[in-house]
């Protein structure tokens, strides 16, 4: 039996779901029939073991070459959402320096944080995750360090984390991990 749902197929075979979606997201595992498989069961392929389909399920000789199976990437983040995070992380940056600045009056601390979040948006406008990638990195070893000096956790501590969790993000998004 078989169901079509959202542009793809699921093939139904003894009670037990087996089938792709056609064009499905990028975080879908196994593998997934080509774009323009419409009618069941052709170039569908077992999401539970990656293998094309036999018996009722295959496609016909002729379309085998048409239809293929296509190996989907599995990526936790993707370039673009990683690229919108820049901007995220420079907000975080800039009203680090911005309270540092209002609560102490520390210049210092107004001036780093502008600095990084202006890196951080040059990063964004010449799409390079590398650079913010370095920027977050940097940014985790000044905190670090600024903790075990001080043992304070504000800032250091939640600073600190914010970037070593945009640093993940970015390393992930290089990768394509």
């Amino acid at each position: 039996q078989c169901v079509g749902q959202e542009g793809g197929i699921v093939c139904v075979k003894k009670r037990m779901a087996i089938g792709a979606f056609v064009g499905a997201a990028p975080r879908t595992t196994g593998l997934v029939a080509a774009r323009g498989a419409t009618k069941c069961g052709y170039g569908a392929v077992s999401a539970m073991r990656g293998t094309p389909l036999r018996g009722a399920f295959a496609a016909p000789s002729s379309l085998d070459a048409a239809i293929t199976p296509a190996r989907v990437s599995m990526t936790l983040v993707s370039v673009s959402a990683a690229r919108t995070a820049t901007l995220v992380y420079a907000i975080f940056m800039a009203a680090g320096g911005l309270s540092a600045y209002s609560k102490t009056g520390s210049t210092m601390s107004f001036i780093s944080g502008a600095t990084a979040a202006a890196v951080l948006v040059a990063s964004y406008m010449r799409h390079q995750l590398e650079l913010a990638f370095g920027t977050a990195v940097t940014l985790s070893v000044v905190f670090a360090v600024r903790y075990f000096k001080t043992r304070k956790v504000m800032p250091a501590v939640v600073l600190g984390l914010i970037s070593v969790f945009f640093a993940t993000l970015f390393y992930c998004a290089i990768k394509r991990i």
